[in-house]
């Protein structure tokens, strides 16, 4: 049965045969995935090859819903990159990120005057206008991080990881945290934003099963604020922060909504409130402003 997300455009039934079509694809690959061994050439492979297939049917659910699709490296993400800057604090500072997609937020870093490295598992269709628009500040590689070895290691100042941890495989999602500890130097930066699997499934999943349970396609791993922070601190990361609401461009300028172990303290008070008293009951919306999906950490 189909089900209909209250925060989204309603689904016309073209639209939903493409969805299912796309969940019963995604649950497919998973299995193969998982039966992949970790950190293996045949993994990373069979990623490249669902991300593809996914990227072709989003596109066409998106025309279909009369949008465009959002793999654009050219959406406005300033506010993201003035929350990065606000995080780091720092004059100039060297940033790479893990699962760039189509660039937007590489090259609203690389317009602030940052290097900015975005990578991806496959080329977005913008990355070379982006290079020659920021004069090569931003600059892009297609790269699976979780079975390459050839990076510049311990030369970064901030690692962002913007909705794309929750796609790391079992197996292989910790020694991703450990190389990314090794890309940043001391005192960088690493910031995640992830959806928590108390508001979910978010992945295609969510349009096929009820809410509270877990994802069962793309999403490998959703995490609680918990549970990431205790995979931070399991892989060397310590300083813990956290937004004010929602995501990474809830950074504000605005002293008192700008980074904060505060907010860290909030979203898991409301976190335990959720998880005791049903969050199915909750909107969507509300949870996410009460506990944001993104939290950074400082390699010791």
């Amino acid at each position: 049965m189909f089900i209909h997300q209250p925060d989204e455009p309603t689904a016309s039934q073209e639209v939903q045969v493409l969805l299912r079509e796309l969940y019963e694809l995604e649950k497919k690959y998973r299995s193969q995935v998982l039966a992949s061994p970790p950190g293996s050439a045949q993994r990373a492979e069979l990623g490249r090859a669902v991300f593809c297939e996914i990227y072709s049917y989003l596109d066409r659910i998106f025309q279909k819903q009369g949008l465009q699709f959002y793999s654009s490296g050219f959406a406005d993400k300033s506010d993201c990159a003035a929350s990065i800057r606000n995080l780091s604090g720092a004059r100039d500072a060297r940033c790479i990120e893990i699962g760039a997609g189509g660039g937007s937020l590489c090259h609203a870093i690389a317009k602030t005057g940052w290097p900015a490295l975005g990578l991806d598992i496959v080329e977005g269709p913008d990355w070379k206008k982006i290079t020659t628009q920021t004069a090569g500040r931003a600059e892009f590689r297609v790269c699976d991080i979780t079975i390459e070895n050839d990076l510049p290691w311990g030369t970064f100042d901030i690692c962002i990881m913007d909705g794309a941890l929750e796609h790391i495989p079992d197996g292989d999602y910790m020694p991703v945290l450990k190389k990314v500890w090794k890309l940043l130097k001391p005192g960088g930066w690493f910031v995640v934003s992830m959806p928590n699997p108390l508001s979910g499934p978010h992945d295609v999943s969510k349009y096929f099963v009820a809410r509270g349970r877990p994802a069962e396609c793309g999403h490998y791993n959703e995490r609680t604020v918990r549970q990431l922070l205790r995979d931070f601190k399991n892989s060397g990361f310590c300083g813990f922060k956290s937004v004010v609401a929602r995501d990474i461009n809830f950074g504000s300028r605005l002293p008192l909504m700008n980074w904060s172990g505060l907010w860290l303290l909030r979203a898991l008070f409301f976190e335990g409130l959720f998880s005791v008293f049903l969050p199915q009951f909750i909107k969507k919306s509300y949870f996410s402003i009460l506990v944001p999906c993104a939290v950074a950490a400082r390699k010791r």
